[in-house]
């Protein structure tokens, strides 16, 4: 059974009831069980597999392109709601964004840009 590095901690009341849990302590998913035989029934892979599908979705990581974290204005160009662009649902919908910006680190060397619009009329900026 693949256990995808999750703790699995055991209700010690006897009731079957379990939980897993990231390397952090973070509960990602419980419920209760059944004794068959001598083994408890679950969690089983399907549960194993829950926990770590949900593990991944909690993970958001700072997009970054050449190592310079990226970072979009919310405040529509007022420059003062700037927070990291994250690998999300989002992504998909800036990916036309990110290429342009990633063209103007790579291709052009722009190591560093204070308010860079894009072509969508969205703000940038990278360090």
């Amino acid at each position: 059974m693949n256990k995808h590095n999750l703790e699995l901690l055991r209700s010690d009341l006897g009731d079957g009831g379990w939980s897993l849990h990231d390397v952090n302590g973070e509960l990602l998913l419980d419920g209760p069980a059944e004794m068959i035989g001598y083994n408890w029934d679950r969690p089983n892979q399907a549960d194993y597999d829950d926990a770590a599908a949900r593990r991944a979705a909690n993970t958001i990581a700072a997009i970054k392109i050449e190592g310079k974290a990226i970072q979009i204005d919310l405040s529509g160009g007022q420059g003062h709601r700037w927070t990291d662009v994250e690998g999300t649902d989002e992504q998909v919908a800036l990916s036309d964004d990110l290429q342009e910006i990633s063209c103007e680190i790579i291709d052009g060397k722009v190591d560093q840009h204070d308010d860079y619009v894009t072509q969508s009329g969205t703000h940038y900026r990278w360090r």
